[in-house]
């Protein structure tokens, strides 16, 4: 369904954030994103204790902020930075941020002495 742009996919994603579904809801959003969406998926997440779950979590939302240029990547990006296991989803959200020129001065310098030497450099091309 996550391929589908439709409302009642988009109901049914809202649904299952507030009923505590996340692992399948936000993935929903990728193509029935609205504006204020992103403020509703970091009310409603919990990241998982497990790597892999909470991996999964945070990659879905970057696949929705990657799919949706209008969100405002501010929060989000920093969740995803500072909470997943893997260098190539830290260096998305790193890129995500500096698009949007919210990337905080402390993500930044921490950014330099990530596993991925290149990880600011601007002049790649967004996955």
């Amino acid at each position: 369904m996550a391929n589908l742009r439709s409302a009642e996919v988009r109901r049914f994603a809202l649904e299952q954030l507030e009923q505590g579904d996340k692992a399948s809801a936000i993935d929903l959003f990728k193509n029935n994103f609205e504006p204020g969406d992103e403020r509703r998926i970091l009310q409603a997440i919990k990241l998982p204790e497990n790597d892999f779950q909470r991996h999964g979590i945070l990659t879905d939302i970057l696949y929705v902020l990657k799919e949706n240029a209008d969100a405002d990547v501010a929060d989000l990006g920093q969740i995803v930075y500072f909470h997943t296991p893997c260098s190539f989803c830290r260096e998305s959200a790193v890129k995500l941020l500096l698009g949007q020129n919210v990337a905080p001065a402390w993500l930044l310098e921490e950014a330099q002495y990530d596993a991925i030497e290149e990880i600011l450099d601007q002049d790649e091309e967004s996955e």
